[in-house]
Parts: structure tokens; sequence; C-alpha cells
């Protein structure tokens, strides 16, 4: 079998799908069925996912994608470009490693896409108007046309029945795995120890100022004044805010923003972090908590079905609302007073995953025949 993975988007800096891509491609990989796997990457990602694939790269054929870097010529490329790419390499099956818009009768073979969340419908300030409006219009698109959806968690799945009933009918719940990373731990001597680590992009759903509310109660009462909070991820509609913040809360030498590191980098902040902290409100799936948990590292965790389904009993929780930051401060006193280095959790084995892939694939590629028009389009509520 020959499978195609479309990874082309604006990111070439640490982000939730372009690790997810990486890491489906090794899962592809550890399957003697699959004969050969294609990425493809836009030309601004090269260095990028050189690095997330590491030595995983010399099993890969790397088709990149030479456009510029803007929605317009990235959407064009969905259209018309990856199609065609899908024909010349004589693939068997097309995934999407995020939804896109794709035409379904412009490919000749299956076309299945994970779904990470529904953040254009649940969370629309995180992509502002009116382009929350095309957002929109792509995922259902999206959703309409492809033969099947990998869903990325149950509470994903559970969104996607709220949005697009019709479509649950074609969705699979194949959870993300964290593919322990092929480069050794890189130190960086900008960050200093002890620390407290959040990995998370600056948008509204991550929570990040109750993150730094909760950081300053914890410096002021809970006697951590030697501590740093170290913040990566990329920069987004709260960045502004979450800077004048660290102001009125006296954490302005105190919180060290990172908006690029490289997988040696993150997996030393992850191994020597004192804990990982996650807050989001809504989370698809939350991968920065599993990489964290395969490292061993502490992990204190805003009590939403997503982070429950991935840490399980791994994780420190707090209840979000009123005094979120109260409750957030004194569950990281409580971890940092037990000092934990806790055993790394058993989680899904990416052989396990990739063959949960391959079976998807199999069944789509034995039961679709050619397809002369469109899927019926889903109506959303």
């Amino acid at each position: 079998m020959r499978v195609l993975v479309s990874a082309v988007s604006r990111f070439s800096t640490p982000t939730g799908i372009c690790r997810h891509a990486a890491n489906l491609v090794v899962c592809l990989n550890s399957q003697d069925a699959v004969d050969s796997v294609v990425l493809a990457i836009g030309k601004w990602q090269t260095g990028y996912f050189a690095a997330l694939l590491g030595k995983n790269r010399q099993q890969v054929r790397v088709e990149v994608v030479d456009i510029p870097n803007n929605s317009l010529h990235r959407n064009w490329w969905f259209a018309m470009g990856l199609p065609e790419m899908a024909a010349r390499c004589a693939v068997d099956v097309v995934h999407l490693s995020f939804p896109v818009p794709v035409t379904r009768n412009r490919f000749r073979v299956p076309v299945v896409c994970t779904v990470h969340d529904l953040y254009p419908y649940d969370i629309p300030e995180n992509f502002g108007y009116p382009r929350v409006i095309l957002n929109r219009l792509f995922l259902r698109k999206c959703i309409s046309e492809v033969d099947r959806l990998a869903c990325v968690s149950q509470a994903t799945l559970s969104r996607l029945s709220h949005y697009f009933p019709d479509a649950v009918a074609k969705a699979v719940v194949i959870p993300n795995v964290a593919v322990a990373p092929s480069v050794p731990p890189k130190p960086l001597s900008s960050v200093a120890r002890p620390y407290l680590l959040c990995v998370a992009q600056h948008r509204q759903n991550k929570n990040l100022d109750i993150v730094l509310k909760a950081f300053a109660l914890a410096r002021q009462e809970k006697d951590l004044s030697d501590f740093v909070l170290i913040i990566v991820g990329a920069p987004g509609p709260k960045t502004k805010q979450l800077i004048a913040l660290t102001r009125p809360l006296g954490l302005q030498n105190h919180v060290k923003f990172i908006d690029n590191v490289d997988d040696g980098e993150l997996r030393w902040l992850y191994e020597n972090t004192a804990a990982v902290i996650a807050a989001s409100s809504i989370e698809g799936f939350g991968l920065p908590v599993l990489e964290a948990l395969v490292t061993g590292s502490p992990v204190i965790c805003s009590d939403i079905p997503a982070f429950r389904e991935v840490g399980g009993g791994h994780c420190k929780y707090f209840s979000l609302g009123p005094r979120a930051d109260t409750r957030l401060a004194e569950q990281i006193a409580e971890v940092l007073r037990a000092q934990p280095r806790v055993a790394k959790a058993i989680l899904p084995d990416l052989r396990n995953t990739g063959a949960d892939y391959l079976n998807l694939y199999s069944t789509l590629i034995s039961a679709t025949s050619p397809i002369s028009e469109s899927p019926n389009q889903f109506v959303t509520k």
C-alpha cells in the first residue's frame, strides 16, 4: 500500500498538526503492508520536518510544494495540486493531516482526513471575523467530501456529532501517539532552572492568562520566587494581552515566551521542568500532555474531557471557572512539594496506531469504487 500524507500548512514552527503529521508518517512506516509513504510539505517547512522526522526521514518520500505561503495559494494547491500529486505518485490512499478544502471527485483514490477539533465553531474568536467564516466553510466542505474522518479523541468525535451529526457514520477515533524523539535533548542556555513549562499557542482557549495569574499567586504565596515560567508556542490573537498582563502581575522578568524550539530543545524542556501546565477550556486532544507523560514529567491539567481522556490518572487536575487561578496555584504548590518524577505513562504503541490506520485504509480501498459525483452534503445544526 502507498499512502500520501498531506501536511502543507502555514506553520513552520512547533504546532500540534505538524507533529501529528510527522507521527502519522512514523506510525505508517511501522507497518509491513505499507510499501511507501509520501509526505507533502511546503518549501517553508523543510527544515522543521527534517528535524521532526530525524532518522525516520530516510523512510519517507518527501514532496516539497513550491508555492507562496499564503492561504490563497495553499487552498488552490489543495484543490488542484494535491489530486495531481496523488495521481503522479500512484498512491492508494490520501490522508489529510487536518481539514482542508478538497473536492472528492478530483481524486481517483479514497481520501481520509484527521479531525483534531471543531474550533471554527467552538471558539470563533481564535480566528476572528471574517476569517472564521472561511474556516467554517472549508471545514464543512472537507467533512462533506472525504471518505472517512479520523478523530483524534472521543472528545473530538463528540463535537463532530454536535455540529455534523450526519458525518458521524464515517468517523472513527484513532488517538494521537507521541513518537519518541529521534534526537538527544539539547539544553537551552537561555532557560534557567527551576521552571514550569506550558506548551500552547497564544489563543483564547489555552487560558494562558489563568496560567500567568496562577504563577504569580504561587510565587507570592507558595514560596516559588526562584521559579520562572516558560511558555512555548506560536504567537496568536492573545499575544499582546499576555505580554501586557505580565506587568501588573510583576512577572516581566519571570516569564519567558518562546515561539520556536527544535525537537531536541523541546525534549530537554519536558525532561527538566518541575511540572507541565495545560489550562485549556477546550481541546481536541492535547498533544503536549501526551508528550509530557512520555517523558515522565508531572502534569497539571484543567479538568476537561480531552485531558481526562489523554491523561487518565497520570495527571493532577483543577477545575476552571471563578478562582481557577487560585486552584491552579494550589495544585502547582502541591505537585512541587511532592517533588515527583513520575513513572512514564503506558501509552498507545505506534505500531498499534499504525495498524488502526492501515485497517481504515484497507477497508476503504476494498470498498471504494470510482466516484463520479461528490458525496451528499452534510448540514450543520
